[in-house]
């Protein structure tokens, strides 16, 4: 067997209410517009990574296991978004020349990275 790449990541959504938190953060604080949907069940999200929307059912699992890294350009102008979308700052780590990161959560408390080059 050999791995061909990352197809999606998927964060559980415990029920429709969290599902539509989680959209409207994403969407809003990341810019990832929705590719489709399957009623309460998938909602996918399309950009350079894609993310997926999942119920527990759907997804097979109650919680996840990853967090997801998403690259930005500026992470100030990140930061601004995502904080207006609901989601909140943990730390900022500043990885000299390997870039900045910031750790935030989303509004259902999923973690989530941020990465500038």
């Amino acid at each position: 067997m050999a791995v061909t790449g990352l197809n999606n990541l998927i964060l559980v959504a415990a029920d429709a209410a969290t599902a539509e938190r989680l959209e409207a953060f994403y969407t809003a604080a990341l810019g990832l517009p929705v590719a489709f949907r399957d009623g309460e069940k998938w909602v996918q999200l399309k950009g350079a990574a894609k993310l997926a929307l999942a119920s527990p059912e759907e997804a097979g699992a109650e919680t996840p296991g990853a967090i997801p890294v998403f690259e930005v350009a500026d992470l100030e102008q990140a930061r601004a978004a995502v904080l207006a979308a609901g989601g909140s700052v943990v730390v900022q780590r500043d990885m000299g020349a390997h870039g900045s990161t910031l750790c935030l959560r989303d509004p259902v408390g999923n973690l989530l990275h941020l990465f500038k080059r």
